[in-house]
């Protein structure tokens, strides 16, 4: 008996390992785009180098590939297309184990079944399209499996539009646009609550009770668009308004709640409408301004 409550947590703790693992931040479409192994943009995963920081503001443009191109007679470019797709798969598995059984009310008017531990294969699977798409355009597209709703829709998000001015004096200017739906994806230092820890949750576990509203409630509950430009690759300052969903499609806050800062100073307020209506608007301003040295 010992040793197969030693063997379950041995299986365990190798299963959780593999879900902890934060993959679904440093997906393998950037490094065959660019050429360059994960570590050229990462440093503490997912947290990103300077390198990562440039190439995320850049449009995730930057690539190392063979282009399908297409020009016409006055040299002017009209297609630009990479030979390989910027596609990628992640996979979730885990293994829950509870020291007491509770019940099982997975199945409503049926006599609930205690159990102490459950599993999930898969927990979550997911298809990425992280890469270049066009010039001056490029997107991190997640789309996913959840089994504990049993349904596919679309996860994070940023699509952006960017491009880059050469100043006096060999400055540089990189500007642009970011529609994503998830405040805090779009961070550049990849350490706000989209990209915190924990990486992966439980379904069987219970969530927090409280947690600060940009902590994962508004994540694929609203849609945005912000700009942002970044000043010779050091000061970077970024505006940005998002859309709520109707009330009717409010989704409950995500289980994954998270314990890192964010260099970010976000002010935010909410306006709801003085009819009964089944939407609202949430104003929010965002602003990056850090040393990147």
């Amino acid at each position: 008996m010992r040793y197969a409550r030693v063997l379950r947590a041995v299986a365990a703790a190798a299963v959780m390992s593999w879900v902890l693992t934060p993959a679904a931040h440093a997906v393998p479409s950037f490094a065959r785009q660019t050429g360059m192994a994960c570590e050229a943009c990462h440093t503490v995963y997912p947290e990103l180098t300077h390198f990562g920081r440039v190439f995320k503001a850049s449009g995730y443009v930057l690539a190392n590939l063979k282009q399908v191109r297409d020009v016409s007679g006055k040299k002017e470019e009209l297609l630009e297309l990479a030979q390989t797709p910027a596609l990628s798969i992640m996979a979730q598995a885990s293994y829950t184990q509870l020291k007491s059984s509770v019940p099982d009310f997975s199945t409503p008017g049926q006599p609930s079944v205690a159990q102490s531990g459950t599993s999930g294969f898969p927990q979550q699977l997911s298809l990425f399209y992280a890469g270049k798409i066009a010039p001056h355009f490029g997107a991190f597209f997640q789309l996913t499996y959840g089994n504990d709703s049993g349904t596919i829709g679309i996860d994070n998000t940023d699509l952006r539009f960017a491009d880059t001015k050469v100043l006096p004096e060999a400055k540089s200017l990189i500007y642009g646009l970011s529609i994503n739906n998830n405040p805090s994806v779009q961070d550049l230092w990849n350490s706000t609550p989209a990209f915190g820890f924990p990486f992966a949750g439980s379904n069987a576990t219970v969530s927090p009770l409280a947690g600060t509203e940009i902590d994962g409630t508004l994540a694929q509950d609203v849609a945005g668009i912000t700009a942002y430009v970044m000043w010779n690759e050091s000061v970077y300052a970024e505006l940005g308004g998002y859309r709520s969903a109707t009330a009717t499609r409010r989704r409950s806050a995500r289980t994954e709640r998270s314990s890192s800062s964010s260099p970010a100073a976000v002010r935010r307020c909410r306006a709801r409408p003085t009819t009964s209506g089944t939407s609202h608007w949430i104003f929010s301003t965002s602003s990056w301004v850090r040393s990147i040295c």
